[in-house]
C-alpha cells in the first residue's frame, strides 16, 4: 500500500504558463508541483480554528502568491541565507520555511533544512548585532588593544 506522504499530483501546474522567478524555466515542465509563496498575508482562514485551509492554487492566485520550483526556492535561501522572497524582497516567515521544508518533503525533492537554516542565519545576525553593539560601546583604549589582538 502507498504511503499517504506524496503530494496530490493531479498536474494542475501543467496547464500554468507562469516560469520559476529564478530559473526562468516553464513551471509547467516540472514533475511536481511548485511551492507557493505568499505576496503577503493572504491566507484564507476558517473562523473556528484560525488555520488557513489548505487550498490549490488557481490563475487568480497569481496575485495573492508567487510560484517557485521548491528544491531551487529551498537551495537559493539556504545557500545565501536571505530568507526572502527574492521577487519583492518580502522576509520569509518561519512559517514559509516549515512549510518550504514539508513540501520538499512531500514531493521527495531532497533535504534543504530550510527551517534549521533559517533559525541558524537568525542567530548569526543576533550575534553580529550583538558585536556591533559592543563595539559602539568601548573605549577608544579597548578598540586599540582589539585591534592589535588581530
Amino acid at each position: 500500500k502507498p504511503e499517504k506522504t506524496t503530494p496530490r499530483l493531479d498536474g494542475w501546474w501543467k496547464t500554468s504558463t507562469a516560469c520559476d522567478p529564478i530559473t526562468l524555466e516553464p513551471l509547467c515542465e516540472l514533475d511536481h508541483p511548485p511551492f507557493e509563496l505568499a505576496r503577503a498575508d493572504v491566507s484564507d482562514e476558517t473562523e473556528k480554528d484560525k488555520k488557513p485551509k489548505p487550498k490549490k492554487p488557481s490563475e487568480k492566485d497569481v496575485d495573492a502568491a508567487h510560484l517557485f520550483d521548491a528544491a531551487v526556492l529551498a537551495e537559493y535561501v539556504v545557500k545565501s541565507k536571505q530568507f526572502e522572497n527574492p521577487l519583492t524582497r518580502a522576509p520569509m516567515t518561519e512559517r514559509d520555511c516549515q512549510r518550504l521544508d514539508a513540501h520538499l518533503n512531500k514531493c521527495r525533492l531532497g533535504k534543504f533544512n530550510v527551517y534549521r537554516a533559517f533559525l541558524d542565519a537568525a542567530a548569526e545576525r543576533a550575534k553580529a548585532a550583538e558585536e556591533r553593539a559592543a563595539r559602539e560601546n568601548e573605549t577608544a583604549e579597548a578598540a586599540a588593544r582589539r585591534v592589535e589582538q588581530l
